[in-house]
């Protein structure tokens, strides 16, 4: 399962839940994204950026495997980018790991100190105490065993007809699932709501009426690219509005990793010309 790709949709589109994981108050205005670092090409899994100088950065890791040069490369990475950014603004590193278990067994003194200062503020998934908002069960369904899986899609379901929520849990079950279909899935889970949702509906009457070209269809078979293109449809339309039939069917002829980059650089693109742009650049590059 592609954690880091799954919890940059879900910080992108529910920006609240890191302030929830820090039990901070939100704070409206911030603009969450993924950055490149330039010189050895680092790239942050996601930045907080505030509305105002005098507020701070979050520097956003996930890290679900055991690394113990991690804190030296995000420490190495923040610093290149405040360096390259000419800035003195504050900042407050967030790693999140699944367990205590994958964390760094040995801290640097350097690095203790900024764990006791507040400066890094380490989030470990599996210790924090549990809240009743939907996107914190989406996060939830993310790290919890598969055994525990089906009660917490019924709860979401007891809460929510959010198509959003929805599509989420379908995207989340199926990287959770990859050895199962998507019909398999909506059996397994009981998910009414997602059959009836309408991008599956556009997305199913579509290929009924007139097929697909050979390699979506084969994309439409693995559940990855079905989720990935139907979240991807819903931030495109809330950003653009509804695309020209040409540009949708250039939208589904794209592949998983497409689908991703262009998720990623969604937030960095200001008008429909440049996301034009680059769906061009995506679908001409070989």
């Amino acid at each position: 399962m592609k954690t880091d790709t799954l919890f940059y949709r879900l910080l992108q589109t529910f920006p609240q839940l890191l302030f929830q994981m820090l039990d901070r108050d939100y704070i409206p205005g911030y603009r969450f994204t993924s950055v490149e670092v330039k010189e050895k090409a680092f790239r942050f899994d996601g930045i907080f950026t505030p509305p105002t100088d005098d507020l701070p950065l979050y520097f956003v890791e996930v890290q679900f495997q055991y690394n113990p040069n991690f804190y030296r490369q995000l420490l190495s990475e923040i610093f290149l980018f405040l360096n390259q950014q000419n800035t003195s603004q504050d900042w407050v590193a967030v790693p999140i790991f699944p367990t205590r278990a994958v964390d760094v067994k040995q801290l640097s003194a350097v690095e203790e100190e900024m764990v006791s200062s507040g400066r890094i503020r380490r989030i470990y998934l599996d210790e924090l105490w549990q809240r009743s908002t939907p996107e914190w069960q989406l996060l939830e369904l993310i790290t919890c065993p598969e055994s525990r899986a089906q009660e917490v899609v019924r709860d979401l379901q007891a809460k929510t007809r959010d198509e959003v929520i929805l599509d989420f849990v379908s995207t989340i079950l199926l990287y959770k699932f990859p050895r199962l279909s998507r019909k398999e899935i909506e059996q397994m889970f009981s998910l009414d709501d997602l059959r009836k949702t309408r991008v599956v509906q556009e997305v199913e009457q579509e290929s009924l009426q007139r097929g697909r070209e050979q390699g979506l269809r084969e994309g439409l078979q693995q559940g990855q690219q079905v989720g990935e293109l139907q979240l991807l449809q819903k931030q495109i339309s809330k950003k653009f509005g509804v695309l020209p039939p040409d540009r949708s069917l250039q939208l589904q002829g794209l592949d998983i990793p497409q689908l991703e980059l262009l998720g990623e650089a969604l937030l960095d693109l200001a008008t429909i010309d440049e996301f034009y742009s680059y769906l061009d650049q995506l679908t001409s590059s070989p």
